[in-house]
């Protein structure tokens, strides 16, 4: 055992680089077991507080470093090179290889929304960033990834320990309450990374002027951002369970980050701060416009639509869990509600009072 120690120590230390396990287990014809054993103890050793070594693992790779608490030590005999210093562009665009590799430039300045040559040439020149592959696509661009310099510039391990970026974070946009009169007011919608739509606003095949979402396609979501459906989820049963996209940052405002425009727009709420309420659909009450107009034997009462009222659930932005009873809002592209005397905080009722044409409804008769 005391001989693969000195072996794994003499190898990292003539190499001045990392080793990767392999080439090590390999060298020393050992097993997993074996080697993770010895890195153990290697470890061990090198964590006690009189060494001036330690062992550093680099993504499956292990390279023999001074500590750092004696690096003002060896400065003074090394000429050690002044760290380069990153500028906020090349700290971005370098987040963006990080957490979205491997990455093309075009893809990189598609999140940025401008040229992002001299950022990437600068992080390849400090060896942070480097090629790593091709686009399997037209031109075949390159791919860009970290380098261990990376990781070690940034005191981890692997890719993995990167910080988990805020899945939780909420973003809020402005929104007026009548699109056409600002008199009316706006009211504040919450954003965040989990959004419900109306399943009618995506599919999967979509035919000619269908202009909502589709996969590989972009919309705009109403007041926000455009997304594009990236992947579909389904369950076993071949269900549609969740729509997998990506948006872009730029294009909050109502533009877009290189200018492009899109024909859809479909509605949302965030569905973390969603508010569940009760739906309540009137259709005529019979389903005769002459109510009389029955056979022989019948009466007025056969004539009755047993769907004249259609109770469902829905989700709604919290704004509207304060509406007064008796005040009418438009839910977009569905029709106008009001809120029923039944309706109370805790259980929300709203009743549709005016139902609105659906377009593509229109277009796909």
């Amino acid at each position: 055992m005391k001989n693969k120690l000195a072996a794994i120590e003499g190898i990292l230390f003539s190499m001045g680089t990392s080793v990767t396990r392999r080439q090590l287990m390999e060298a020393l014809e050992i097993d997993d077991e074996q080697f993770d054993e010895l890195i153990r103890l290697l470890q061990t050793e090198y964590d006690k507080e009189e060494r001036g070594i330690r062992l550093l693992e680099l993504d499956d790779a292990y390279q023999l470093c001074t500590k750092t608490e004696y690096y003002g030590s060896l400065i003074r005999i090394v000429n050690h090179p002044k760290k380069p210093r990153l500028t906020d562009v090349m700290l971005e665009t370098l987040s963006i290889i990080a957490y979205k590799q491997p990455i093309t430039k075009a893809e990189i300045e598609k999140i940025r929304g401008v040229s992002c040559d001299h950022a990437v040439s600068k992080l390849v020149e400090y060896n942070l960033v480097n090629e790593v592959g091709r686009l399997d696509a037209p031109g075949r661009p390159m791919l860009f990834g970290t380098t261990e310099e990376f990781l070690r510039s940034f005191g981890v391990h692997s890719i993995d320990e990167l910080p988990v970026l805020n899945e939780d974070q909420v973003e809020e946009f402005e929104m007026p309450w009548h699109p056409e009169d600002a008199a009316y007011g706006s009211r504040t919608v919450p954003f965040s990374r989990e959004l419900w739509i109306e399943r009618d606003d995506f599919m999967e095949n979509p035919p000619k002027k269908f202009f909502r979402l589709s996969p590989g396609g972009e919309v705009r979501l109403r007041y926000s951002y455009l997304i594009k459906c990236e992947k579909v989820v389904k369950d076993e049963g071949g269900n549609i369970t969740e729509l997998r996209c990506t948006y872009d940052p730029m294009s909050g405002g109502g533009s877009s980050s290189d200018g492009r425009r899109v024909k859809g727009v479909i509605h949302w709420v965030s569905a973390a701060e969603a508010v569940e309420a009760e739906i309540r659909l009137f259709n005529p009450l019979f389903t005769k416009e002459d109510p009389d107009d029955v056979a022989e034997g019948q009466t007025w009462e056969d004539n009755l639509n047993p769907e004249s009222m259609i109770v469902t659930k829905g989700w709604l932005e919290p704004s509207l869990a304060g509406i007064p009873v008796g005040r009418a809002v438009q839910f977009e592209r569905v029709g106008y509600f009001c809120p029923d005397t039944d309706s109370t905080p805790g259980h929300l009722v709203f009743n549709r009072t005016v139902t609105l044409k659906d377009s593509w409804a229109k277009i796909n008769k």
